[in-house]
């Protein structure tokens, strides 16, 4: 898996993580999040990503930790625009 698949996964896994904080993912969020994907060259990665959480059902600070681990490892990357972007939306 290159840098760039592991930032995409750790998206997917980080907006599973903002759906949960409620304790469950509203069907509004769903759709939200696959018509701002629709946008991005890798959004269905970051879907997919968020699609097996959301079936998983992992502990949101098991999927929160990932989340810190990968992005610790890949370091700065121009995606996190999108990311912050992304997360505000859905939020």
């Amino acid at each position: 898996m290159t840098n760039k698949d592991r930032l995409y996964d750790a998206f997917g896994e980080l907006v599973y993580v903002l759906a949960m904080a409620d304790g469950s993912i509203q069907p509004e969020e769903i759709e939200q999040v696959k018509q701002i994907l629709q946008q991005h060259p890798n959004g269905e990665a970051i879907q997919w990503s968020f699609d097996y959480e959301a079936r998983k059902q992992r502990p949101v600070e098991k999927v929160y930790q990932s989340v810190i681990d990968a992005c610790q490892e890949v370091g700065p990357d121009p995606e996190y625009l999108f990311l912050i972007d992304l997360l505000e939306k859905v939020a």
